[in-house]
């Protein structure tokens, strides 16, 4: 084991991902641009529901792949096998029941997320504060684990440590979020 051969980022990977960081930034001053317009909360996380399914979709499918499924479902695929695409089914038939049961109930609420639905479906306070505080506790950890993937794979193919990986990808990120969320609300 004392042979691996270990390789290192060269100057062509460093150009791409720098150009990889300054299209996401561009991306995020333009959205920050283009929403300027955006006056409530609601306009800013249902983009006045006027959105075409399709960029919701890709919005959707963009905030549920992280650096934990890409990772993640690329080891299982090599280690166990393809068998992992039989989740697509059970995603399929969840879509199905989604689509047909609960947003024909939801969306006429025109309500902007779960925690609403709770205070209106059971009428306590206290029964939506204990949610959102799960919810936030979930969303800490998985944010934790979704900073902690990228920066273990800057810090094995850079000379940097995986602190100094974590605090890199930790800034990029707030500076992006605070760039595309200044304007909005």
């Amino acid at each position: 084991m004392d042979n691996i051969d270990t390789k290192q980022l060269g100057l062509v990977d460093w150009i791409l991902f720098s150009m990889l960081l300054v299209v996401s930034l561009g991306i995020g001053v333009y959205s920050a641009l283009k929403g300027r317009g955006v006056n409530t909360a609601q306009d800013f996380l249902l983009g006045g529901r006027q959105m075409s399914p399709i960029p919701v979709a890709i919005s959707l499918l963009g905030g549920a792949i992280s650096a934990i499924s890409i990772l993640g479902l690329a080891t299982e695929m090599y280690f166990y096998g393809t068998q992992l695409v039989l989740n697509l089914f059970g995603s399929l038939v969840a879509a199905l029941v989604i689509q047909y049961f609960v947003l024909p109930i939801i969306y006429p609420l025109k309500i902007v997320s779960i925690n609403e639905y709770i205070l209106l479906r059971y009428g306590s306070l206290h029964f939506r504060k204990m949610a959102t505080f799960s919810s936030m506790l979930f969303q800490f950890m998985l944010m934790g684990v979704c900073l902690y993937a990228p920066s273990l794979t800057l810090a094995t193919v850079t000379n940097l440590s995986p602190w100094q990986s974590i605090v890199i990808m930790g800034s990029i990120c707030t500076i992006y979020i605070t760039i595309v969320s200044r304007d909005s609300l």
